[in-house]
């Protein structure tokens, strides 16, 4: 538990650090929030996955006859959920990327 907490402390002071640079405009910190983002951005995808396929798998478990609702409709609502949740944290670092890859921001920092 302690080396994540360090490993989560060392990303965060990276990030800080790495954002003031690029306020700066060093072509440095410009590839390493482009790599923290591209990290940030498998990590919620994979959480997603995950999630989705743990809703799905945990959901189909319980017996129908036993519920006063159909459970069809949790189920499916909760997938829905997962895929709203990973697009609202996932579309605005894909941005990030494609503009941190963008000439605006190349030509910037360089």
């Amino acid at each position: 538990m302690h080396i994540l907490i360090g490993i989560q402390i060392v990303i965060a002071i990276t990030a800080i650090i790495s954002g003031i640079k690029l306020l700066s405009l060093h072509s440095w910190a410009r590839t390493a929030i482009e790599i923290l983002t591209w990290l940030g951005l498998i990590y919620i995808l994979s959480f997603g996955v995950y999630w989705m396929y743990m809703w799905i798998s945990l959901t189909s478990q319980i017996p129908q006859d036993q519920m006063s609702t159909d459970l069809n409709t949790f189920k499916y609502f909760g997938l829905a959920m997962g895929i709203v949740v990973n697009l609202i944290f996932g579309v605005p670092l894909i941005i990030m990327i494609v503009k941190l890859k963008g000439s605006v921001v190349k030509n910037a920092v360089q």
